[in-house]
């Protein structure tokens, strides 16, 4: 079942295979995430990218996760947008 719906996710999402292929040897994840504090997108507490009219998106800033909208701050030394770094995450 699980196998099922890893490759209907690799169908869908263009890259989603060459960066499950890329995993480390021993099957480990690179922990590549970043925080929000990382994240050029955010203004305050707010994050810009999903802020849109009255809907006001307050993510939760120091989790480590890898968001579809991240675009590195001036201090990443990673300074790849979302799509390069994380193939598969939107």
């Amino acid at each position: 079942m699980v196998i099922g719906q890893i490759l209907a996710q690799c169908a869908e999402q263009p890259g989603l295979s060459a960066y499950l292929i890329g995993l480390t040897d021993d099957g480990a994840m690179p922990d590549n995430r970043r925080t929000c504090r990382h994240c050029a997108n955010l203004r305050g507490n707010v994050c810009a990218a999903q802020t849109t009219g009255s809907r006001v998106y307050r993510p939760q800033v120091d989790v480590l996760f890898r968001c579809e909208w991240y675009e590195p701050g001036p201090d990443d030394t990673d300074q790849r947008a979302s799509w390069e770094r994380w193939p598969g995450a939107g």
